[in-house]
């Protein structure tokens, strides 16, 4: 029937009147117009329900994240398509044009790091724009509000909404209120304004700290002032007092000039006199030295006679000591010849001795013969013992040249192996580099896992070891965050005790998960249909035997991630998945394990390096599969340091040395004992054998010695044959020969020993006469050397007093010249100057010692005060910074007064309209909450101190309170405290209150009812027909609340709200087992098929119930 748009309303300006999807997620092609009002989306799991919701907001320019399933808009595009198109149709405003949105997402533009931002074009009535320009039109123009939870609540940020702190809830709601969010921009402005206001209560106080800084620097710069005044008095002081010690110094020198000249002139009147007495001297001493030269001559010739007097003496005296000595030569040779036959007798003595005691020692040895054949046969045995010692030496050698090469193999492998296995540590540093917090925790705890009772294992990411690379990324990918970081223990008290630690003293957030005892592994597959796929569909195994841990920390992530239900695969898994319909296999029930029903699952395959994890879930009520398909990326904290495979060839080969190892070690052993034991024989025989061979030499040594003993006898008795007698009668002729000779040489020495007297004899009276003279003239050289010494110290002091005089007078005048021109005491025209009256007052200053005492007193004055030439300057710039800073305090200090009076302008209106805002939104509210037997209230909360409330307006805050339960106080509404339906229920009544009073066009909820018992679900249905179906407010058909987007896959049955005619049913039948064509849905039809199958299901369970009693009837037979 018609039904007047008085009643129902028309589109409100920025509703959406016609979707149109093209390769969006589920759908290949949609279009669809949905109602003015309220539009039911219903449809089953994984149909597509909230892919119309996604659409919505990407197709209104929403970013991807504010949808919370991916950050990149490519994964929005139907698995195998390029392009999805999302293009919406907005209702104009009056009078104004129809915009048609649209959005092309490509997939092949964009980059991976930039999370797909370059994918899209957008279109605005065919017309290519910006992003900018389409949020300007949507936000703007229409006051359409995506990224508003409260207008816009998508599946998956449903739990974000209830965990908001009621700041970000009060900041959510001011921005629903006004189309402008003028409510949201003034209470940014108090924030402002009052954060400015600090600002400027601090910049007072910094200001008046200034200044008194500033008057307490005047001081100090008054004092500085004085002190610099009084230094400048002192520098004129020593400066008149140096020019005084100019002229004293000058005048000083001027009377040593005067001095210096008298004395030049009387050094030289000195040495005038005294060259005048040199000459008589001169002549006196040339006199002495010509017969002191004439003496000289004499004693020379004398000494000449004395010396060859002298040489002849001791010639003589020579050739008779020659013949002394050669008279004792003679008697010493007969001496010798007497000895000598004596030595003769003796030797032949001891000659016969000696042969006789080789020859008693001989006879004492065994025969030549006995001694060599015992000595050859211990030459044979030794080297028969050499070569088998030999061969044991080469057996060891080799086998400890084979262990030594194994041992370093073996080091070799097992550094390597160490390496690898250092995977945890660099784990380790991977979790404290993303999460410090968990990385101090394992700090702590290994510093005391003494305290505990059982070991602590955690965090899991850190126990955790994959057997590869993608292993790791499908483990990351499928556990939870909370329990890849939490903890794991096996007993309460240790649980107990970890928690009260961490949190209680550390401070710290931590999990732990508590495992008692080993449960039983059940598996999802039986063995056959487990076979099946791996053997045709390419499946790898299960996700647990892909991953290794200790015990406790497997039960953890079997109980609470279900890791050995979920399976693994590789490209031919994928290519199932695409092409053979592995998902339906896997959802089939397993008859050996009595499933029943669709089974939900979970797989992970690879396909071009892509990996992507495929979810199927049950639904609780209609027991239909819904399908989710995600990307993984790569494993970022579990991510192997090291290939699997080397580690593991490395453990092989390391195995394989150690056998190899274990083998030679005891062949080692039994070679080195047979060595030892060749050696002590060897040696024995070696000794035995060394015997033999010394016995022999003692035999040929001692004949060789008999030999030789024989021989010298021999030779002593032919010496004892020898007659002596002609050689000691040559001897004594000879001797008396040299003795007439030594007495000739004798008397030749007497003679020239006379003639040396009488030569001495002479010399020593000239000697003496010679003394004398070289006394005289000694004396008269010394006196003229005196007197010329004394002659040329007048001649150098003349000349230097000749020099220092004039240099003295050239100091003078330059001194003159300087004083003149630094001091002058008279100008040009000759007429004293001032300085000459200032140097008169001053008074006891006589001396040049007075006047550099008093510039030493003057000068400590300068001294004691450090010279500051900018001290006046900083004096004037205090008093200017001063007068400058008064100014500025007195300035800010009206700014505040202004911007407080601004604050309480703006304060009374925003506060006003907040209040009757929440009042309003508080009074419905409660009533909503009534109806469903229910307390709650909405309430505004202030952020200033009791006594000054209305302050601090960045912690205002809405909080809604609630309580479901008699008797129990409202409280906060939190995920902490409240669970999933009642969130549910507070949230849906929450955005009901508020909806009348919002400016949006249009909102979506997506499957809010989930979670509610069947009474609170008809009541909360309710209350979203009537709120969301009121007539409009006036004539005009579009002043009512707006449009309303209610997404669910389920509704109770005999709904009768559904009834109202504001309310569009937008069915989605989507999937491979669809109609062809919408018109194929007739309702009779489909009643009639359903009859007829559960006539046949009737049919076949009572065959298969009369099959059975038959079978057990049969088997009572066959054992009677």
């Amino acid at each position: 029937m018609d039904i007047h748009k008085a009643d129902i309303g028309d589109y409100k300006p920025g509703s959406v009147t016609h979707v149109k999807l093209k390769n969006f997620l589920t759908y290949t092609h949609v279009e669809f117009s949905p109602g003015a009002r309220l539009n039911m989306v219903i449809g089953a799991n994984g149909t597509g329900k909230s892919t119309i919701l996604c659409a919505l907001c990407l197709g209104l320019g929403g970013e991807p994240k504010l949808l919370g399933r991916a950050d990149d808009v490519r994964s929005f595009i139907m698995h195998e398509k390029k392009v999805a198109t999302i293009e919406l149709t907005l209702a104009p405003l009056p009078g104004k044009p129809v915009h048609v949105l649209k959005r092309k997402i490509d997939r092949e533009k964009g980059s991976e790091r930039g999370n797909g931002r370059g994918s899209s074009t957008f279109y605005i009535n065919d017309q290519k724009c910006k992003l900018s320009d389409v949020q300007e039109l949507v936000k703007g123009t229409y006051k359409v509000m995506v990224e508003n939870l409260l207008s816009f609540l998508p599946q998956d940020k449903v739990g974000s909404f209830s965990g908001f702190g009621p700041k970000e809830l009060l900041e959510e709601t001011e921005k629903v209120l006004a189309g402008d969010q003028r409510i949201y921009k003034e209470h940014v402005s108090l924030i402002e304004a009052e954060q400015e206001l600090s600002s400027g209560d601090h910049n007072v106080g910094t200001i008046q700290a200034k200044l008194e800084k500033l008057m307490a620097e005047r001081q100090r710069f008054e004092r500085e002032k004085e002190r610099m005044e009084e230094r400048e008095q002192a520098v004129q002081q020593v400066d008149l007092l140096k020019k005084s010690l100019l002229w004293k110094q000058y005048n000083k020198l001027q009377g040593e000039v005067i001095d210096l000249k008298k004395e030049k002139n009387q050094a030289k009147q000195d040495f005038k006199e005294a060259r005048e007495e040199l000459q008589p001297l001169e002549e006196e001493a040339q006199e002495y030295d010509a017969r002191k030269a004439e003496i000289e001559a004499n004693i020379k010739k004398l000494d000449q006679q004395s010396k060859r007097y002298q040489q002849e003496m001791n010639k003589s005296e020579q050739k008779h000591e020659n013949f002394d000595d050669a008279i004792e030569n003679i008697m010493t040779e007969l001496r010798m010849v007497e000895a000598e036959r004596a030595r003769r007798i003796a030797q032949n003595e001891a000659a016969k001795k000696k042969v006789q005691d080789i020859e008693g020692h001989l006879s004492e040895i065994r025969s030549q013969q006995d001694i060599e054949k015992e000595y050859t046969e211990a030459t044979q045995e030794k080297r028969s013992a050499h070569r088998v010692v030999q061969s044991a030496r080469q057996e060891v050698g080799r086998l400890q040249r084979d262990f030594n090469e194994l041992s370093s193999k073996n080091d070799n492998l097992a550094g390597e192996l160490a390496r690898l296995n250092d995977e945890k540590t660099q784990r380790r540093e991977r979790i404290h580099h993303k999460n410090p917090q968990v990385g101090k925790i394992m700090k702590w705890l290994d510093e005391n896992r003494k305290l505990f009772r059982h070991e602590v294992f955690g965090p899991v990411a850190y126990e955790v070891s994959s057997n590869s690379k993608n292993a790791a990324a499908f483990l990351e990918a499928h556990i939870p965050r909370n329990l890849l970081y939490s903890f794991i223990v096996s007993d309460k008290a240790d649980y107990d005790l970890l928690f009260a630690k961490v949190r209680g003293e550390l401070k710290l957030p931590i999990s732990i998960n508590l495992v008692r005892g080993e449960r039983e592994l059940k598996r999802p597959y039986g063995d056959a249909k487990y076979e099946k796929l791996k053997s045709d569909y390419g499946v790898i195994g299960y996700l647990d035997e892909s991953i290794t841990a200790p015990e406790p920390v497997m039960q953890a992530l079997r109980s609470f991630a279900q890791v050995h239900r979920v399976l693994i695969g590789g490209e031919e898994t994928q290519k199932s998945l695409d092409e053979r319909g592995l998902l339906d296999f896997l959802s089939a029930p397993d008859k050996s394990l009595n499933q029943h029903g669709k089974q939900q699952s979970c797989i992970f395959a690879c396909s071009r390096n892509r990996t992507k994890k495929y979810t199927q879930s049950v639904s609780r009520y209609s027991k239909d599969i819904s399908s989710r398909i995600d990307d993984v990326d790569q494993a970022r904290v579990l991510a192997p340091g090291v290939d699997p495979q080397v580690k593991a060839d490395l453990e092989a080969q390391l195995k394989t040395i150690h056998d190899e190892i274990n083998v030679v070690r005891p062949a080692l052993q039994d070679a080195e004992k047979k060595k030892h034991d060749a050696e002590q024989h060897g040696q024995q025989v070696s000794m035995r054998a060394q015997k033999a061979k010394e016995s022999k030499e003692m035999l040929a040594k001692l004949q060789h010695k008999l030999t030789n003993a024989e021989a010298k006898l021999k030779a002593t008795e032919e010496d004892l044959e020898q007659d002596d007698e002609n050689t000691k009668r040559e001897l004594a002729q000879k001797m008396m020969t040299k003795v007439a000779e030594s007495i000739t040489a004798l008397e030749h020495h007497q003679n020239a020993h006379e003639k040396l007297l009488q030569a001495t004899y002479a010399s020593a009276g000239v000697r003496i006469n010679r003394d004398a003279v070289a006394f005289k003239s000694r004396k008269i050289n010394e006196l003229l050397l005196q007197k010329k010494t004394n002659i040329d110290q007048l001649e150098k002091d003349a000349q230097e007093k000749q020099n220092l005089f004039h240099v003295k007078k050239i100091e003078l005048k330059k001194l003159k010249e300087h004083n003149d021109k630094e001091a002058p005491l008279y100008d040009e025209e000759g007429n004293p100057t001032s300085l000459m009256n200032e140097m008169e007052k001053l008074e006891n200053l006589d001396s040049i010692e007075d006047v550099e005492a008093a510039i030493e007193d003057k000068q400590a004055i300068v001294d004691s005060y450090h010279h500051d030439p900018n001290a006046i300057r900083q004096y004037k710039k205090n008093l200017a910074d001063i007068e400058q800073v008064e100014a500025q305090l007195e300035q800010v200090m009206g700014s505040k007064e202004a911007l407080d009076r601004k604050i309480q302008t703006k304060l009374t209106p925003w506060k006003e309209t907040l209040e009757k805002s929440l009042s309003q939104a508080n009074t419905l509210f409660s009533n909503y909450m009534e109806e469903v037997g229910c307390t709650g209230e909405v309430r505004l909360r202030k952020g200033g101190e009791s006594g000054n409330e209305d302050c601090d307006f960045k912690n205002w805050g809405v909080e809604i309170r609630v309580s479901f339960r008699e008797g129990v106080k409202a409280q906060v509404l939190s995920a902490q405290v409240q669970s999933g339906g009642e969130r549910s229920v507070s949230t849906i009544m929450y955005l009901m209150a508020l909806q009348e009073m919002m400016v949006t066009p249009f909102r979506c909820v997506d499957e809010i009812n989930q979670g509610l018992d069947e009474k609170n679900e008809r009541l909360v249905f309710k209350r979203i027909v009537l709120n969301s179906c009121q007539p409009p407010n006036s004539d005009d058909a579009t002043d009512h609340c707006g449009q309303y987007f209610l997404i669910t896959p389920k509704l109770l049955p005999n709904l009768k709200d559904m009834e109202h005619p504001a309310v569009t049913v937008l069915l989605v039948m989507n999937g491979p087992f669809n109609f062809a064509s919408p018109t194929d849905f007739n309702v009779d039809e489909l009643v009639k098929k359903r009859r007829n199958y559960a006539a046949n299901d009737e049919d076949e369970n009572q065959a298969d119930s009369n099959k059975q009693r038959s079978g057990q009837r049969k088997k009572k037979r066959r054992s009677s």
